[in-house]
């Protein structure tokens, strides 16, 4: 993955996540009946995709929230090469 030295987090969107979080996250973020257990961002700039399996346990939605912003952090370490 192309390193982007000055990303930042308000520029990485949540695009999917899985489809068992229905009714706790915002539904424009429910993509695939099929998506189970990833997290699927995208940097908006670059149009740079990444995902995160975050497995397929039932979470409440404090779980759920730490998670998608877990995501956002692990996306934003790997764009500026932190990871």
């Amino acid at each position: 993955m192309k390193l982007i030295p000055d990303a930042k987090m308000v520029d990485i969107r949540i695009v999917e996540v899985p489809y068992p979080w229905k009714g706790v996250v915002p539904e424009r973020e429910l993509g695939s009946m099929e998506n189970r257990s990833f997290i699927k961002l995208v940097h908006e700039p670059t149009h740079t995709p990444f995902s995160v399996d975050v497995g397929s346990s039932a979470f409440d939605a404090n779980q759920i929230a730490r998670l998608r912003a877990e995501a956002k952090l692990a996306f934003i370490k790997v764009l500026t090469g932190d990871a």
